[in-house]
């Protein structure tokens, strides 16, 4: 139920994203800031710092995809894994596999039904604003405890 309540306020944030940017926000931490991505060829993987809360960028259909958010303290340091409050909302079922959710803070969804562009996010929406590192990487194989 969660992950179909995640998907859905996902889908609405991202429904509503444009028109919140083009509206000038307050800058405060409940506006959406939309980044776009695009996985290197040989690493397969993308990375980003910075305050951004919607991600979007094109995945291959049968693909795989897995999503990091680790929150950076106000110390400057990243904060532990297993204590990321922010869970990644993407409109494909979470893979089943035997990665722990908490390894690495990283979860996999998949496969991908169609090549397009996905969006997703991370929740809940009171952690926006806050400096974060993001890493989002595809595969064409099921992810295990060990990728």
């Amino acid at each position: 139920m969660r992950r179909v309540l995640g998907a859905v306020i996902c889908a609405a944030h991202v429904l509503t994203a444009e028109p919140l940017l083009a509206q000038e926000g307050n800058g405060g931490p409940h506006d959406f800031v939309v980044q776009r991505f695009k996985l290197g060829a040989k690493s397969g993987c993308w990375n980003y710092v910075g305050d951004a809360t919607v991600f979007t960028g094109r995945l291959r259909a049968g693909a795989y995809v897995g999503i990091q958010m680790v929150t950076i303290g106000q110390d400057g340091f990243p904060e532990p894994f297993d204590q990321e409050e922010r869970t990644p909302s993407l409109d494909v079922p979470e893979v089943d596999s035997s990665t722990p959710r908490n390894w690495l803070g990283k979860a996999w969804f998949g496969p991908l039904p169609a090549t397009k562009d996905y969006s997703f996010m991370f929740i809940p929406r009171a952690s926006f604003g806050t400096t974060a590192l993001v890493t989002i990487c595809g595969r064409s194989t099921v992810p295990r405890a060990n990728p």
